[in-house]
């Protein structure tokens, strides 16, 4: 999992089912979205540094296209059939009955289906992935993500503008992680 490729997810949650196009049409619409790349892949556009914030004094972005995708770029990749979970190689739930961490989450089931249940191995309390704590914004789910590749942790952070963008054309808020793709 570590050896795959950094993102900043924004996902409007499990239980909820955005439509793709709204979503398309918000970040056109506020220039995030560049000249098509590849499918559902899009360079970035004017306005995304308007939107997206990078962090620290001397941030290191690539935006010139590379075929391994090691740069900054949208990728869209519409509704997903269910949702899926997305994490950080360093995401640790901790469990909500007695607040334990789970080091090992990952071997207890498939980490991107957000129905698999993690069973604490201090108390016994199971409960699938989204209702345990997740600290750091390392982790999340999607049925249809909106993926910024190539941001590393805490490298970059959506605007409010953005979010209230999303969340007007779609009903439901919307939230950042930090996660990587396979």
């Amino acid at each position: 999992m570590s050896d795959g490729r950094p993102a900043l997810l924004l996902s409007a949650g499990a239980a909820t089912d955005p439509d793709p196009a709204a979503v398309q049409a918000v970040l056109a619409e506020l220039g995030l979205l560049g000249a098509p790349w590849r499918p559902d892949r899009y360079l970035v556009g004017p306005g995304f540094l308007n939107h997206i914030a990078f962090l620290g004094c001397a941030p290191a972005v690539d935006f010139a296209p590379r075929d391994d995708l090691a740069f900054c770029h949208i990728h869209l990749p519409g509704r997903l059939p269910a949702p899926r979970w997305y994490s950080h190689p360093r995401a640790r739930p901790t469990c909500p009955a007695c607040r334990a961490t789970l080091a090992d989450w990952r071997n207890q089931g498939d980490p991107a289906d957000p129905d698999t249940r993690l069973t604490c191995p201090a108390c016994g309390h199971a409960a699938p992935l989204g209702a345990w704590r997740w600290r750091g914004r390392l982790a999340a789910a999607s049925r249809c993500p909106v993926l910024i590749e190539h941001i590393f942790e805490g490298e970059a952070v959506p605007g409010d503008r953005l979010l209230a963008a999303l969340r007007e054309a779609t009903g439901s808020p919307w939230r950042p992680a930090w996660v990587t793709l396979d």
